[in-house]
Order: structure tokens, then sequence, then C-alpha cells
């Protein structure tokens, strides 16, 4: 006879087993997989197991890295030409043209 824990770690095991086959697509992927293969698993547990992931915390850290760096390009880029512009506009208001 099989205990319960016994049962919620197998069930764990075998999520895990297509998370890992699938290349940790993460939770909305692997939950429409889940879905469209008919499998016992809930929204819950898709997200218990990509949260405990090792590998997926990895790989979207290093996303979140990447997106900051962009962001911050962005903004230093937007923020040279705020200034850029306000200087120009500075010099046309002081100008005195004859």
């Amino acid at each position: 006879m099989l205990s319960r824990v016994y049962c919620t770690g197998f069930h764990r095991n075998k999520l895990y087993e297509v998370h890992d086959a699938l290349c940790h697509p993460g939770v909305t992927r692997l939950y429409h997989f889940v879905r469209s293969k008919n499998l016992p698993y809930s929204m819950n547990d898709v997200k218990k197991l990509v949260e405990s992931c090792r590998v997926c915390s990895a790989v979207n850290l290093s996303f979140i890295d990447r997106l900051l760096l962009s962001l911050s390009k962005r903004l230093n880029l937007l923020n040279t030409s705020v200034l850029t512009l306000r200087a120009h506009c500075h010099l046309i208001h002081h100008s005195v043209i004859f």
C-alpha cells in the first residue's frame, strides 16, 4: 500500500521529468503542455515546481539582468537626448537675432 506522502513525491517527480524533458519551459508553457496532454497537475503544482527549479531560477535571473542593462542603456540615451535638446533650446532662447 502506498502512503499519501509517497504518492505526492511521485506525483512531483513525474512533473519534474516532464519539465526537464521540455527544457525548462516556464510556468505558462509547461501548464499549456500539461493541459494539452490532460495530465493530472494543477496550475499551483506547475508554479511551485518552476519556482523551486534551480535551472529556471538561474535563467530567469540572467534574463532580468539583460533586461535591466537594456533599460539602463535606453534611459541613458534618453537622458542624453533631453540634455542636448534642453541645451539647444537654451541657446535659441538666449540668442539675439537682428
